[in-house]
């Protein structure tokens, strides 16, 4: 029977994200045209910011412009400079506003392998909760990281409201999946968040926001020790596509990669059946004993 199920939902995810892969395009043409209209608002800003650094160095008996508390308090969690010198500025790279944005298209091949990720992610699911609430659950999470994944692919972003929907997942997951405790989702929800945050202040893009917010918003939804296995399993699969692509000469040193189809990756392997909670406790019992 569960077979059965399997196969039957498996052909539901191929014939669903088939046609859905055309509308996952649009939303990643349109997250990238309000991408280029945001960098080109901080060219305008960072204009502003030159100008300001020349004025400082041609009169540098001027009194130093002032910054409330909350100013520098704010500049600081975002890691940002109030005022940041010409030499700084100067470090920023603007000549891909100069370029044409470059929309993907959808291929008949891409649809394909679109339809294939939606077939096995569903029959999965199907095959492993039968017909059940927690089906719903999962069938939902699926949908919402099969979107992130191609959409991060194409765009290098993760809308906001993606993460929204797979927090608001963890909410029904609180009687659906008992197993996992109100306290472990919240502590779960900032176990990996907020390390990422703090790299960021430090290392400015280590991480994007997207990715940040999508582990707090997972984390919710699996619990701290499913949380930690699905960003152990995107770090590995992350780390092993960087070298990868360093060894072929695919990417440089300093080029960036979408990170957050490895995490879609982990979170879907974490939750399903509990295997990410299983890891874990295996790692343990084995290790740490």
């Amino acid at each position: 029977m569960q077979i059965a199920i399997g196969i039957i939902f498996a052909i539901i995810g191929f014939v669903c994200f088939f046609f859905l892969s055309q509308y996952i395009c649009q939303i990643s043409c349109k997250e990238m045209r309000e991408e280029r209209e945001e960098y080109e608002q901080e060219y305008i800003k960072w204009q502003g910011y030159v100008d300001k650094a020349k004025y400082r160095l041609e009169h540098p008996e001027e009194k130093e412009e002032s910054f409330s508390i909350w100013q520098r308090i704010g500049a600081f969690l975002t890691g940002t400079k109030l005022s940041p010198t010409l030499e700084e500025l100067n470090e920023y790279e603007w000549d891909f506003l100069e370029k044409p944005l470059q929309e993907p298209i959808y291929t008949l091949g891409k649809k394909i392998a679109i339809g294939v990720t939606g077939a096995v992610l569903f029959g999965m699911a199907g095959y492993g909760y039968g017909i059940s609430l927690q089906l719903l659950i999962m069938l939902a999470l699926y949908l919402i990281l099969i979107f992130i994944t191609y959409i991060d692919i194409d765009a290098q972003i993760i809308p906001p409201v993606l993460n929204l929907i797979i927090f608001l997942l963890g909410i029904p997951a609180i009687w659906l999946f008992p197993e996992v405790t109100i306290l472990q989702r919240l502590i779960g929800s900032l176990v990996i968040s907020i390390p990422l945050k703090v790299i960021t202040l430090f290392v400015p893009g280590g991480f994007g926001g997207g990715d940040i917010k999508l582990m707090a918003a997972a984390g919710f939804l699996l619990g701290v020790k499913a949380t930690i296995a699905a960003f152990g399993i995107g770090l590995l699969l992350g780390g092993a596509y960087g070298i990868f692509a360093l060894v072929t000469q695919k990417r440089g040193r300093k080029d960036h990669f979408a990170f957050g189809p490895f995490l879609c990756i982990g979170i879907a392997v974490s939750m399903y059946g509990g295997l990410g909670i299983q890891m874990v406790d295996l790692y343990l019992k084995n290790f740490m004993h």
